[in-house]
């Protein structure tokens, strides 16, 4: 039995938008509400990782994160947040049809 999932993308940069198949939903934090089985992308470079806190639905292991390879910050701030799945931006969008299905 497969089982659909949801697939969001909070990725405000619309080059980046153009990579992603058209089931990608992408949202803001201001407009999330996320279903129980759901997969939320997120690009760690331009997203404040606190606005996701009281967000319904969240849940971090169901989270992927990308951010420039040069950014250790970012990727130390989503680990802290609970994303343990996160990958440079050149990984991330080589794996990209693998990562959604």
């Amino acid at each position: 039995m497969v089982v659909e999932r949801t697939v969001y993308a909070i990725v405000p940069d619309l080059f980046d938008r153009g990579r992603f198949s058209k089931e990608v939903q992408f949202v803001s934090t201001a407009q999330l509400s996320l279903e129980p089985n759901h997969l939320l992308i997120i690009d760690l470079d331009k997203t404040d990782l606190s606005q996701l806190v009281g967000v319904d639905g969240f849940k971090a292991e169901n989270c992927i994160g990308f951010a420039s390879h040069v950014n250790h910050e970012a990727f130390l701030k989503a680990q802290e947040f609970g994303i343990q799945r996160t990958m440079p931006r050149s990984k991330f969008f080589g794996n990209l049809q693998a990562l959604l299905q």
